[in-house]
């Protein structure tokens, strides 16, 4: 699973209410067209539809990091797109993984739209259905992709059967028609069963079919299939998405009775299928959400509650409700309330009511964009156009990064994780987006495409490099003026615990050591750039650099002897005699002076100079000494 990072971000919680900024009207939405972040099976990269120049929208992977983002193959020649986004909130292009290979639906003018496998690579990227015979309207037109049992079911069109349930083990051989549930038809065009909402429960494979004109429940062991559950028109009927969901070892669905929407819940027989809610009140399309033994839904006015099969529903949350979502060991929402205008993420533990974790946005209405992914115990989620991250506590909920999507135009978001990553896209209401990654710090959360960096100059470090001495950065000019700067500064290559301001006063640690300041500039919809300055070498000081003294007599032909002292650190020393305040003439500059007849009647005195390589050289002078003072 993904290591993502734990590294906070180091804004403020009010920041998180803080409106994030619109993307320049100028942004082309035909270069901006992002979309379908999935992770891979090994949770190591993400694969999506991205827009390359001359090539349009276009198979892409990523590791989460810029040099690691990679078009995989140009699989519609030319500026042709293959992977179309049909709308922002649901687009053709999803991928799946199983093991090493992830599948997904791809178009090109020659084959329609088939079904097409990757492991990675341009050579690895292959369709898998172009060879069933199909109808002249556009290949085979695979949906529900979903992994069963090692393999890959899903619907698919041929022109002698119409859209039935096919599987592939991800090479064109093992690609094959699984079950022709519509066997009555004619053989010539038949308009097939249109199978849907493939959902694993256990070790069965539970989808929706016609085989009469009447959806009824199907059920598979991979081997054979067979009618679960053949539902009587009195008690409703599935709508074209079934909302069916795993919940305790059963199946849960709704069923659609005239305006009612029933709750359901089946063991794939008649005697253990039952009704638990009656005209629920679920929004359609809805999904169901199982956790703890409880089954959560929204109704009318988005209005979030629960039911545990046996029981009554109860209502969750009476403020509008969006996101529900199940990560790590807690099922999330996110309600907004008009009154306080604040959009607030909640969670619910096993066992437990759901509790606000924290105030996430501050808007005058309702957010529209909401996703989230979650790795390392943390919730990534995107909410009024900024990436926020949360442990799940109120202090550990920040905001990461504004991704320059205002609330009038952000309209959808999409998230994955790649290794250490995540991999962010949004797109607004003109359907412009963007990719962006994340490593979960705001300096490590940047556009990658379409691709708009700073131009920097590289910083320099002002002032004296002396233990004790005070550092200053200055960043130059960068091009366009970042909204903000960092600043991190460098001992022999590694930070500097705490030093992360524009100033730093050097300490004897830093000593003989070369310090180098970096300056990171950012700014919603750029990437952080991130300059070094030249290296400066840190002298140091003495601790101790005791005043000399002179041993000896003054005496004509008496030799005196300068005596430095203890200095720390250890130093060499050079000598200077002086008589009467004047430098002596000659051979005055060792630790030892012969008196003259005519020095001995003057007051003498030496000056030590204190030397090593890495601290600026210390002079001390001595006491005189005349010839009643000296021993």
């Amino acid at each position: 699973m993904s290591r993502l990072s734990r590294t906070a971000a180091a804004a403020a919680a009010a920041s998180l209410l803080t409106t994030a900024v619109a993307l320049p009207a100028s942004a082309s939405a035909e270069q901006l067209e992002y979309h379908s972040p999935s992770t891979s099976a090994d949770g190591e990269v993400a694969y999506f539809a991205g827009f390359a120049r001359g090539k349009g929208v276009e198979l892409f992977k990523t590791d989460g990091t810029d040099a690691g983002t990679t078009l995989v193959k140009d699989i519609a020649p030319g500026a042709a797109s293959s992977l179309h986004g049909e709308t922002p909130e649901r687009n053709a292009a999803r991928f799946t993984s199983i093991g090493d290979r992830t599948f997904f639906e791809a178009q090109t003018a020659d084959l329609g739209r088939q079904l097409w496998v990757t492991d990675g690579s341009a050579a690895g990227t292959v369709t898998l259905t172009s060879e069933i015979p199909i109808p002249g309207f556009g290949g085979a037109a695979p949906t529900d992709l979903t992994p069963f049992g090692g393999l890959l079911y899903f619907a698919a069109v041929d022109e002698e059967r119409g859209k039935e349930v096919w599987t592939s083990d991800g090479t064109p051989a093992g690609t094959r028609l699984a079950f022709d549930i519509r066997t009555t038809e004619p053989a010539h065009r038949a308009p097939g069963s249109f199978p849907h909402d493939f959902t694993q429960v256990g070790d069965l494979l539970y989808f929706v079919a016609s085989a009469t004109g009447r959806e009824d429940l199907y059920v598979t062991d991979g081997d054979d299939v067979e009618v679960a559950l053949s539902i009587d028109p009195a008690d409703g009927s599935f709508q074209e998405e079934g909302q069916l969901v795993e919940h305790d070892g059963r199946l849960a669905f709704v069923l659609q009775r005239g305006s009612a929407r029933d709750i359901w819940v089946t063991d794939g027989t008649p005697a253990g299928t039952e009704r638990i809610v009656a005209n629920s009140g679920i929004r359609f399309g809805e999904e169901l959400v199982s956790f703890d033994g409880a089954l959560y839904y929204r109704v009318s006015g988005d209005t979030l509650r629960r039911v545990v099969p046996g029981s009554a529903p109860t209502t969750v949350s009476t403020a509008p409700a969006q996101g529900v979502a199940v990560h790590g060991d807690r099922l999330w929402f996110l309600t907004y309330s008009a009154g306080t205008r604040l959009g607030v993420l909640h969670a619910v533990a096993p066992g437990g009511d759901a509790v606000r974790v924290a105030d996430v946005y501050r808007s005058s209405r309702r957010t529209e964009t909401f996703d989230t992914a979650y790795a390392d115990g943390v919730l990534y989620l995107i909410a009024n156009g900024s990436l926020i991250r949360s442990d799940g506590t109120e202090a550990g909920t920040r905001l990461v990064q504004s991704l320059g999507m205002s609330r009038n135009t952000a309209s959808h978001s999409e998230l994955a994780v790649a290794g250490d990553h995540v991999v962010l896209a949004v797109r607004d209401r003109l359907e412009v987006g963007a990719l962006w990654l994340s490593d979960g710090t705001s300096e490590g959360t940047y556009q990658r495409m379409p691709q708009r960096t700073f131009t920097g100059a590289t910083p320099r470090i002002l002032g004296t490099a002396t233990v004790g001495e005070t550092l200053r950065g200055h960043v130059g000019t960068w091009t366009p003026k970042p909204a903000g700067y960092r600043y991190q500064w460098y001992a022999n290559g590694s930070p500097i615990e705490g030093a992360t301001a524009k100033s730093y006063t050097l300490t004897a640690d830093e000593a003989a050591d070369t310090v180098t300041l970096v300056v990171t500039g950012s700014a919603p919809g750029f990437k952080s750039l991130k300059r070094e300055s030249a290296a400066k070498l840190v002298r140091g000081t003495f601790t101790s650099a005791p005043v000399p003294t002179i041993s000896g007599t003054v005496a004509a032909g008496e030799l005196l002897t300068a005596v430095p002292g203890s200095w720390t650190p250890a130093a060499t020393f050079e000598y200077q005699w002086f008589a009467d305040g004047k430098a002596i003439k000659g051979r005055s500059t060792s630790a030892s002076y012969k008196v003259t007849s005519t020095s001995q009647y003057k007051q003498l005195q030496v000056r030590v100079t204190g030397l090593r390589p890495d601290t600026p050289a210390v002079q001390r002078m001595s006491e005189p000494v005349t010839r009643s003072q000296a021993r």
